[in-house]
């Protein structure tokens, strides 16, 4: 899913599907070329460190705690939080564009 090109609900949801919710947090970023990604923050890492290790990152949701339904399959069926999440990247992508730094978005219920 990239946001400089068309992009619809169901990529994102397909992103979420394949996360195991139960594995870790997860962080919603989008790097400099605007490709979403959904990623499990390693266990040594905190979501800031994790911030750090991605020189790329040019936007970034709130953290998706483990365990709470956030991303996996149940999260990608939820059509009102993916939508919440879709309008939130949509929305906010044109700011991260011309933000220096990284665009920290935690508008997502």
């Amino acid at each position: 899913m990239n946001l400089n090109v068309f992009s619809s609900l169901a990529e994102l949801q397909e992103l979420f599907a394949v996360c195991n919710d139960n594995a870790g947090h997860h962080i919603l970023w989008v790097d400099l070329q605007g490709e979403v990604r959904l990623d499990k923050v390693p266990d040594d890492l905190s979501p800031i460190g994790f911030k750090r290790a991605c020189p790329d990152m040019k936007m970034r949701m709130v953290t998706f705690q483990k365990g709470n339904d956030y991303v996996g399959e149940n999260a990608a069926r939820d059509e009102s939080f993916m939508r919440s999440v879709y309008d939130a990247l949509l929305n906010n992508w044109e700011t991260a564009k011309g933000y220096e730094g990284v665009l920290y978005v935690e508008t997502i219920p």
